[in-house]
């Protein structure tokens, strides 16, 4: 008996998907109201969380170190990871990057990640899950094209209300 119900529960986690080991899943709660800024060109970031990968933010400027874009999720969040989707502008990805969260949106402590974008989906996976209101990434590299962030997505476990 006690096989069958692990077996039933697996089986229902692997259909709906879920992960089984932290039950993590996009973030999408209260998204309508998140907001978001850039060090160039503040005013196009918040295309980057609009929920429609045909629009973007963009630097319109060559990616340059010390370039950042912020995120404002409106309450601490528990992010395992997040994804930033180029898959329209391939080539646009952060050529390097440290990601940074914080609860006050001043104090961003040590990196949480740090990488190099890769074409069409840069995921960011943190090595443990940080909880936090803010999600800072900031360009580390350089090169000739554009920044772009179709869609940013958070991965984990939204606030409780």
């Amino acid at each position: 008996m006690k096989k069958t119900i692990i077996l039933s529960v697996l089986l229902l986690v692997c259909m709906l998907g879920v992960n089984a080991q932290d039950g993590d899943k996009e973030i999408t709660e209260d998204k309508w109201q998140w907001l978001a800024t850039a060090s160039v060109n503040p005013d196009g970031a918040k295309k980057a969380i609009d929920n429609n990968p045909a629009t973007r933010w963009e630097t319109r400027v060559s990616q340059a170190s010390g370039q950042f874009f912020i995120l404002d999720m409106g309450a601490v969040n528990n992010v395992s990871k997040i994804i930033l989707d180029v898959t329209a502008s391939k080539n646009d990805s952060p050529k390097g990057y440290e990601v940074y969260m914080s609860n006050d949106g001043n104090n961003w402590g040590t990196a949480l990640a740090t990488g190099a974008g890769t074409q069409n989906e840069t995921v960011i996976t943190f090595s443990k899950k940080t909880a936090g209101r803010y999600i800072k990434v900031i360009q580390t590299g350089a090169t000739g094209n554009y920044w772009s962030i179709h869609e940013f997505k958070v991965f984990g476990q939204a606030a409780k209300k």
